[in-house]
Parts: structure tokens; C-alpha cells; sequence
């Protein structure tokens, strides 16, 4: 199964805070187009267990893959670093449902 992230939340709905992780993601899935959304923790888990999840980048021509990172003993998921120094799933907007 392969996830296009679309859509981010980041806890108390301030999208821009640098101090507050992403806590769930809105996703659709690539070949059946069934949608849906995970928590940080479930993101975590999909990628760790060989779930492919990726976001588009704003010029539409790439993707750029997720992986999950250890920091302070607990684990977070962030794209893959790219050409790009922005970072990818940042903008990607607030999932509204």
C-alpha cells in the first residue's frame, strides 16, 4: 500500500509552531483511492512495518518519501531530506476533517 499525504494536523492547531509535532496525517491510498487519516503513532507504525507513504512536492514532479527518526527516546516521522531545504510536509495544509 502506498499513502500520498495531503494533509497535516499539528496539536492545538497552530500549523506553523516549530515546537508542536505533526499529530495526524490525512491520506490517500495511490491505487484504490480510499482516503483516510492517521495518528503520529499509527504513521509510525505503517512505515516501520514496510508501508510506503510520501508527499507530492509543490512543483508536482517529485515525491518525497517519509521515514520515521528517534529523537528524545520517542519516534516521529519527517520526509526523506531532498534538494529542498523546506520542509515538505510542512506545506501541506491543515486536514479540516
Amino acid at each position: 500500500m502506498v499513502l500520498r499525504i495531503v494533509c497535516i494536523n499539528k496539536d492545538h492547531g497552530y500549523h506553523e509552531n516549530p515546537h508542536e509535532a505533526i499529530s495526524s496525517f490525512g491520506w490517500i491510498e495511490d491505487s484504490t483511492s480510499l482516503n483516510g487519516k492517521y495518528t503520529l503513532l499509527q504513521m509510525v507504525i505503517f512505515i516501520d512495518r514496510g508501508g510506503v507513504a510520501y508527499v507530492q512536492t509543490p512543483d508536482g514532479r517529485r515525491k518525497a518519501y517519509l521515514e520515521t527518526f528517534l529523537r528524545g527516546g520517542k519516534k516521529f516521522v519527517r520526509t526523506i531530506p531532498d534538494s529542498t531545504r523546506r520542509d515538505n510536509l510542512l506545506t501541506l495544509p491543515e486536514c479540516r476533517a
